[in-house]
This record gives structure tokens, sequence and C-alpha cells, in this order.
């Protein structure tokens, strides 16, 4: 097999998976941590519709992976739990764009305390990122050992999907109008 005709075969399959799938969704998380799982559960809630544009990759705890699962794709969120000292169930948005380029600081504290922004950084110097590009959090009441989410967050999964899929849609909609041009 032709080594070329392989890599431009990827090439085109990328293409076509951005097209079709402008949204770039990342979780980050760990499953064994209680709250620290909201990401993936989150987006477990999320209705069909939301995830027509959504390309999702669940991380875990992987997030060196991050940049290269997100590049592709003309738009991104990143998910993850925060530790802010705020209510359960806060919401975190912030624009990924203005962070990266050191234009905003940071005044978020991620439940992985945002070891994935260094590597965005370093990833970020070699090959462009997607923009629009978000980070979603949500505030964790415990991310003590349990497969279980705490109950406060159990009870709002519904709500944050809700919030979760009009960011999605916010930024779905601009990145299918300019396809379609």
């Amino acid at each position: 097999m032709d080594n070329a005709a392989t890599s431009d075969d990827l090439v085109i399959l990328q293409k076509r998976l951005a097209e079709r799938y402008p949204v770039g969704l990342a979780t980050i998380g760990n499953a064994f941590r209680s709250d620290d799982n909201i990401a993936a559960r989150v987006c477990d809630a999320l209705p069909a519709s939301a995830l027509n544009s959504v390309c999702r990759y669940d991380l875990g705890t992987y997030t060196s992976f991050l940049g290269e699962c997100l590049r592709k794709h003309r738009a991104a969120i990143v998910v993850d739990a925060t530790e802010n000292g705020t209510a359960p169930g806060t919401i975190t948005v912030l624009d990924m764009s203005e962070i990266l380029s050191g234009k905003k600081q940071v005044r978020v504290s991620s439940s992985h305390g945002f070891s994935f922004l260094d590597e965005l950084r370093v990833y970020s110097k070699d090959t462009r990122l997607p923009s629009p590009f978000f980070f979603f959090g949500v505030e964790a009441k415990s991310v003590d050992w349990s497969n279980n989410l705490s109950t406060e967050l159990e009870i709002m999964l519904p709500e944050l999907a809700n919030l979760l899929t009009a960011l999605i849609d916010s930024i779905a909609q601009p990145a299918e109008t300019n396809a379609r041009s």
C-alpha cells in the first residue's frame, strides 16, 4: 500500500469529519472520583439533537490528547469539573482563545488544576486550535472516591445538559452556516 495515498485518505477523512461534525466536544474527569465525572455525565444527558454537529471525545484523565482531538474542528468545547468554592452546579464558561493568547487570565480552578491549559498552550504554538473554543466548567460538591455523582449534581443533570446544549447550538449554527456558504 502506498503511504502517500494512505496519508491523503486520512486527510480527506479528517476534513469530512470536521465538516460533518464542526464542534469538537471533549470531556475530562475521573469516573471514580464522584463529581469529577460530571463532564461525561452531562454529555451523556445531552439530547440527540445536540449531538448532530458534535464529535465527542471522552478523555478521562488523559488530557495530553486534547489538542490532537480538537484541532480538526471549527469550534470546540472542553467540559470539566471546577472547584472554585461556589455552589455545586455553578457553571463557568470561559473563552479559551483569549486565555491561550494571554489576553485573559484564568480565574477558575478546574478539578485537574488546568494542567490541560498548559498542554494546549504548548500544542497551540505549532498547531491552530479551533475558534470559537470554550471551557464549560461545572462546580463539584465532592471529588471523593465514589462511582456516583453527589445528589445535588445528579438532580441538576437535566439543567446542566440544557445549558451545555445552548452553548453547543450557539457555536454549531454559525459553523454550519459557514460550511454551506
